[in-house]
């Protein structure tokens, strides 16, 4: 079952066992609505941390490439801590891009 609410609610659920607080936000061709069958599931997730770690990093990435693997979709997450995302990048027109047209999940 590969249809994208299946793959939304799994995407949600895999990152909030390892960080309840986190904000996942898809956006891209996915997130407007304009996607292909091959199009990437292109996600943001937020963490209320004041770093993250490469072990935090792993422990949200890796199960989320487990899910790929499963599904044959291809999902590409980038995490950073809140802080990072509002204040380094908020200047980027990749910040404007996100928050201008992606979805919270």
């Amino acid at each position: 079952m590969n249809d994208s609410s299946y793959i939304l609610k799994e995407i949600k659920r895999i990152v909030m066992e390892q960080d309840p607080s986190a904000k996942i936000y898809l956006y891209g061709s996915r997130a407007k609505g304009a996607a292909k069958k091959e199009s990437d599931w292109d996600l943001l997730i937020l963490l209320n941390k004041n770093e993250i770690t490469r072990e935090i990093e792993i422990s949200i990435t890796y199960p989320l490439y487990d899910l790929e693997f499963d599904t044959g979709e291809l999902i590409s997450p980038m995490v950073y801590t809140e802080n990072e995302w509002n204040t380094k990048y908020s200047v980027t027109p990749f910040y404007h891009n996100v928050m201008n047209e992606g979805k919270l999940i």
